[in-house]
């Protein structure tokens, strides 16, 4: 069997727990921290970096004077239920804090998924590719495609050259998008055919005057080109509407998501109530006991020595108890 860890390691491990571990107070301080993991019942009352002392003691010497304890018996109840009291604000700090973390991970993630389509997926406009990543950002690049396009056509028409019909082909041949797409290399292929030597790079109105084309031939190219033209200015606006739909529906999405980070996660949420009901046990337990020893020394009847919680519901047949 592979050991664990090497020979050196181990010899070397041994070394150092012959040393004795830390040895300077502010290393023995850093190190007691080092197994928290939770500080809602810390041995620290007040958490150094987190919390502020000078608000606790400000919490405290209120309880001491409005309950005004008289003995170290006392004094030491009234502390108690500082420290509790202090323990439970505790919790409801961190129940907002796991809400406002919840929260800005939503946008995080969301912010993530647009750099890394900006990265990888720019170059893929078909809302067919879209697995992992926003609707809303394929159908920007898909607008920009299209967009190109219709430039493309307005500049130089039908046909079209044979760089400008592998690009398109590449871009939108594999996608069931736009059925436009078909009609418009249908339309060009019979343009090829009414153009014999004619230069594809030059601008539209410099191709008309091409002598080779007859009237009847320019004719026939303005109309496909005109109807292409057409097709490629519907394909823009579906492509545009597609866009306004699917960025409703993710801001609908992001608002949603990060509403339901309002609730924490059910086993997060079920740890902080089970601490605060612990909390609140020892704080309602601490009062009842100075309330004991504070009738006791003024010669009053103590109240009884445990106190009953009656919760009264009318849901059954009667009262639960």
């Amino acid at each position: 069997m592979v050991p664990l860890v090497s020979e050196k390691q181990l010899v070397a491990n041994r070394k150092n727990a012959h040393l004795g571990g830390v040895k300077t107070d502010a290393g023995k301080t850093v190190s007691s921290r080092n197994a928290t993991k939770f500080g809602i019942f810390s041995k620290a009352i007040v958490l150094e970096e987190v919390e502020d002392e000078g608000e606790y003691r400000k919490m405290r010497a209120r309880f001491f004077d409005e309950l005004q304890p008289v003995g170290i018996l006392e004094e030491g109840l009234v502390d108690r239920l500082a420290v509790l009291q202090w323990r439970m604000a505790r919790i409801g700090r961190a129940e907002v804090a796991m809400i406002q973390k919840g929260r800005m991970e939503a946008a995080m993630k969301h912010d993530l998924e647009e750099t890394q389509h900006v990265i990888f997926h720019a170059d893929r406009p078909s809302i067919d590719y879209v697995e992992h990543f926003r609707v809303s950002l394929i159908c920007k690049s898909l607008i920009f495609s299209v967009d190109n396009f219709v430039t493309g056509l307005e500049w130089f028409g039908l046909p079209l050259s044979d760089h400008f019909r592998k690009e398109l082909k590449s871009r939108f041949g594999s996608t069931h998008d736009f059925p436009q797409i078909k009609h418009i290399l249908d339309f060009d292929l019979v343009a090829q055919t009414k153009t014999k030597e004619m230069n594809k790079d030059a601008f539209w109105e410099e191709r008309l005057k091409d002598p080779s084309l007859s009237d009847s031939d320019k004719k026939s190219l303005e109309d496909l080109t005109k109807i292409a033209r057409e097709f490629a200015g519907h394909m823009l606006e579906l492509a545009r509407a597609r866009l306004r739909f699917w960025e409703e529906m993710e801001w609908k999405r992001d608002e949603a998501e990060k509403d339901s980070k309002l609730v924490p996660p059910e086993k997060d949420l079920l740890a902080l109530h089970r601490g605060e009901s612990n909390l609140h046990r020892m704080w309602m337990q601490t009062l009842h006991e100075l309330q004991r020893i504070q009738s006791m020394r003024l010669g009053k009847p103590p109240p009884l020595a445990a106190a009953i919680d009656v919760n009264v519901s009318g849901a059954g047949n009667g009262f639960d108890l």
